[in-house]
């Protein structure tokens, strides 16, 4: 149990290890905006292994103090939560497999949860990936249960795209690609 948040120096060539960042939780998703980093844990640790703790948290670390500031159970009764990302608005928005969060920076406040699927921790014994957000032009793409998803943060309408999706991604230009299988896809709306 428990996990590393690691720091390189580009410049130096220097890595710091910092352990067990959040107690007896994997780290398993970061975001970085102004100065400080963002994460997200799963209480799920190595194979084999029984978790000690029961709910997954959202944490900020400042690099420059070397430390957690801020930590808190963004979605309660979560055990991962496999996503984070920014909205144009700078509210920090993450998913655990059935549910989404809104975070607003300044308040350290979530502003607005919801169920986006029915999902059951029963019988899991580990979980690290599988939801994923993309934030384009207004709207969230996401990835949860395999369900590959537009999820609108104004008015909270979800639109299903396609099933059996393994991953999505984003490229610099903007294109996002699925992958089904053994088949790499790119999306168009």
């Amino acid at each position: 149990l428990g996990g590393v948040l690691a720091v390189y120096d580009e410049k130096t060539e220097q890595l710091e290890v910092f352990q067990n960042v959040v107690k007896n939780q994997s780290v398993v998703e970061l975001a970085y905006k102004d100065g400080l980093v963002y994460g997200a844990t799963s209480v799920f640790g190595g194979l084999g292994i029984q978790p000690s703790e029961e709910e997954a948290k959202l944490f900020i670390f400042d690099p420059e103090k070397k430390e957690i500031v801020y930590e808190t159970v963004p979605l309660p009764g979560e055990k991962a939560i496999s996503t984070l990302e920014f909205d144009e608005r700078g509210y920090l928005w993450g998913m655990s497999p059935g549910k989404i969060f809104q975070f607003d920076l300044e308040t350290k406040m979530v502003v607005h949860t919801e169920e986006l699927f029915e999902h059951s921790w029963e019988g899991i014994n580990n979980y690290w990936k599988g939801s994923e957000l993309i934030y384009d032009d207004g709207v969230f793409y996401g990835l949860a249960k395999n369900r590959f998803f537009t999820y609108n943060s104004r008015t909270s309408a979800i639109r299903m795209l396609e099933t059996n999706v393994a991953s999505i991604e984003q490229d610099n230009d903007g294109t996002i690609f699925l992958s089904k299988g053994t088949k790499l896809y790119r999306y168009q709306d």
